[in-house]
């Protein structure tokens, strides 16, 4: 659209304005030596009209215009932010550090407050700290997320969640300090940019916390206040909780050796595929396969790795329950379950937190494990 009758008029030439308020000007689309091009503005129109008879679309299109661009863009006066919700972030004994302001429209911006009590939206030398901090550090589980919303709707729930203020690019070095000797559980947004300030987070504390998990939430759902809002069950959290390696790598299965077999697990997709007790009969490597969903089993039965019929069929079958890419996760598990197989490569334990915990003996070996059934 053009923004104005002025706009129309720079695209002529020969414009001259009339005692009656309309533009004479010499029409582009023919050879037009008696300035025979009215203009002028109704309203949020603006009418044009060639007395020698050209059409608007012709004149329009010289002009490298269309009929859209003869209504006036309205200029809508500018919207002040109002406030609409502050976040704040205190220190260990929670006295008031800072504030996060949401405003509408829709922006964030921080403030602290002077020695005179005034606020000022800036924080030159003001500490930085993460939000909810004496929770956090009196806590034992501990939820980091994305915005102060989705840590306050954990935090409605019972849990202790934070976030950092700033957004996906404002994590500090120092936050990891206090997640020491925590079991946390990160739970990104559900898009790259939420994915990699995860990761941030995962790199800058392992090593300190206790434990580290990480929760994708179902597609879906941008963020963790969504989930809530649609229902999703908080006791339902842990069964989501994933290792934080599927960060990393979010497109293929992230594939662990187990005693007896593999498991495979695809984080977005909440799919983990347990292949068990393999071995080859006949040339074809044949298993047991259990396939579960956000921790629920949704099948399990023998399974033939080698047979492209079988994984065919059984990606149909589970395809009428659940609508996800079922034929390229059971073509990664049957290609790398053999791979893996061929080589030989058998679990070995190496050490145990339980001393009673003995690696297995084998009857045969690769085969037959002792004491196990077959």
């Amino acid at each position: 659209m053009s923004n104005s009758i002025e706009t129309v008029l720079s695209k002529i030439e020969g414009v001259k304005r009339l005692p009656s308020g309309a533009y004479q000007a010499h029409c582009p689309a023919h050879d037009d030596r008696r300035a025979s091009l009215s203009v002028t503005q109704a309203g949020d129109k603006i009418l044009m009209n060639c007395h020698a008879g050209c059409r608007t679309e012709a004149i329009l299109g010289v002009m490298g215009l269309e009929m859209e661009d003869l209504f006036i863009e309205e200029k809508k006066p500018r919207q002040e932010p109002k406030v609409v919700t502050t976040y704040d972030y205190t220190d260990e004994v929670g006295n008031l550090l800072f504030q996060v302001v949401r405003t509408d429209p829709k922006g964030f911006f921080q403030r602290h407050k002077n020695g005179g009590g005034e606020w000022l939206n800036k924080m030159d030398g003001v500490r930085r700290v993460i939000y909810h901090l004496p929770e956090v550090l009196a806590g034992d589980k501990i939820f980091n997320v994305e915005g102060e919303k989705d840590a306050d709707g954990l935090r409605l729930h019972g849990l202790t969640a934070t976030t950092s203020p700033g957004g996906a690019n404002a994590w500090k070095a120092e936050y990891a300090d206090c997640f020491k000797d925590k079991d946390v559980t990160v739970i990104p947004d559900n898009d790259e940019p939420g994915y990699e300030y995860a990761r941030q987070v995962v790199n800058s504390i392992k090593g300190k916390a206790k434990s580290l998990k990480v929760i994708i939430l179902p597609e879906g759902n941008k963020d963790v206040s969504e989930w809530l809002d649609r229902g999703g069950d908080i006791n339902q959290l842990e069964v989501l909780e994933q290792d934080v390696t599927v960060l990393f790598n979010m497109s293929k299965a992230v594939v662990r050796e187990t005693t007896g077999g593999y498991d495979f697990e695809w984080a977005k997709e909440h799919v983990k595929v347990e292949c068990r007790r393999l071995a080859l009969h006949s040339g074809e490597l044949k298993g047991e396969i259990t396939v579960l969903h956000a921790g629920q089993h949704i099948y399990q039965a023998s399974f033939n790795f080698s047979s492209g019929q079988s994984r065919e069929r059984l990606s149909l079958s589970l395809k009428k329950k659940l609508d996800i890419s079922w034929s390229e996760m059971f073509e990664q598990v049957c290609t790398e379950t053999l791979e893996r197989f061929r080589k030989g490569e058998m679990v070995v334990e190496l050490s145990s937190i339980n001393e009673k915990v003995k690696p297995p003996e084998y009857l045969l070996r690769p085969f037959i494990i002792k004491n196990y059934p077959t």
